[in-house]
């Protein structure tokens, strides 16, 4: 009976040694591989123009001027512990309290989130890619995601009678779909 303790034992211990050596060696993967400072090399909206009442309305204006963003151009683009932030030469960032978008997070995995105040839960927005010194953002807002925009608009002293609010109703109305894609470098 007490070899029979003793073999029980040994091997609960080989168990637990096993399982103990198989945890050290694996290595913690980095929660946050976008960390760092990037300054941006290039800014482009797709589609460049949208149509409303015989009017040409420049999206890349839209989106990172007054309206939206309010930063104008984009500078340099910060992340740290995958808070994403975006800033223009005067040092003026996105999100702020300005533009009521509690922040931008990237994941581990790429994904771009938003978080709105106006909005219960964080919303997929985006992608990043890291590859090398390069990063690559494309930030997507779908046609349904203006109710979000104007919502925030409207919080930050927007009016109904605003050109931006009425091409941003007009952008949701058509369901039209913006993407600003920024590369940087580090």
């Amino acid at each position: 009976m007490r070899l029979r303790e003793m073999i029980h034992t040994l091997l609960l211990g080989i168990t637990t040694l096993a399982v103990a050596v198989s945890c050290d060696e694996k290595k913690p993967e980095n929660p946050y591989p976008f960390d760092g400072d990037y300054t941006v090399t290039q800014v482009k909206t797709e589609p460049s123009k949208f149509s409303f009442e015989g009017v040409e309305v420049d999206l890349q204006e839209l989106f990172l001027g007054k309206a939206l963003l309010k930063l104008g151009t984009i500078h340099t683009i910060k992340v740290e512990k995958g808070k994403y932030q975006l800033a223009n030469k005067e040092g003026k960032t996105f999100p702020s309290k300005e533009t009521q978008a509690g922040e931008l997070r990237v994941s581990a995995t790429g994904t771009l989130s938003m978080n709105i105040s106006a909005v219960p839960k964080e919303i997929p927005v985006g992608q990043v890619t890291l590859s090398g010194k390069q990063l690559r953002t494309e930030l997507s807002i779908p046609g349904w995601y203006y109710s979000f925009l104007i919502v925030a608009y409207k919080l930050s002293g927007g009016t109904e009678q605003d050109p931006a609010y009425r091409v941003l109703k007009a952008l949701a109305d058509a369901n039209q779909r913006v993407t600003i894609h920024i590369e940087a470098t580090k």
